[in-house]
């Protein structure tokens, strides 16, 4: 009589239910941490996104002026002159490591901070022509974790 009982039933048991479950959980628990991952990863290419904009705006606004308006401010030391200072992102350009040009303003993802530094005469000019200048841009966070460099060399070539 038991086996008769047996064969006639259907479903599942209780550990068969369980171990469903867990595998399910197991599952969610993945797609959660690839979710999570994917908006962290989506938050840092916005933010070098608008670093990168307001790095481009300003390097096109020093590329609009003439070039004898491109003036290496910072000449504090000889580190901060030519192509040495090309790198300085300090707020005073009177002090060692200050940028020639310093601006904060406020970004939809924070506060950015712009500085930009000028080389006349970098790279130094072919023989026979005018001079060159190099520009760069820096942009970066106000904490600094994430910066974005733009270089430019502008000629002035008659």
């Amino acid at each position: 009589m038991m086996d008769t009982c047996a064969k006639n039933q259907a479903g599942f048991t209780l550990i068969e239910v369980m171990i469903a479950i867990i595998l399910f959980a197991i599952g969610i628990l993945g797609v959660a941490t690839m979710q999570t991952t994917a908006t962290g990863g989506n938050a840092v290419a916005m933010t070098i996104t608008e670093l990168t904009t307001v790095a481009a705006q300003r390097m096109e606004a020093f590329k609009a002026l003439p070039i004898a308006q491109l003036v290496d401010i910072n000449q504090t030391t000889p580190a901060d002159t030519g192509e040495a200072g090309l790198d300085n992102n300090g707020s005073d350009a009177t002090v060692a490591g200050g940028a020639d040009y310093y601006w904060s303003q406020l970004g939809q993802r924070g506060d950015v901070i712009i500085a930009a530094n000028v080389a006349p005469g970098v790279p130094t000019p072919i023989s026979g022509l005018s001079g060159s200048t190099t520009i760069r841009v820096i942009a970066s966070t106000v904490n600094g974790s994430r910066t974005v460099t733009l270089t430019s060399v502008i000629n002035a070539y008659p």
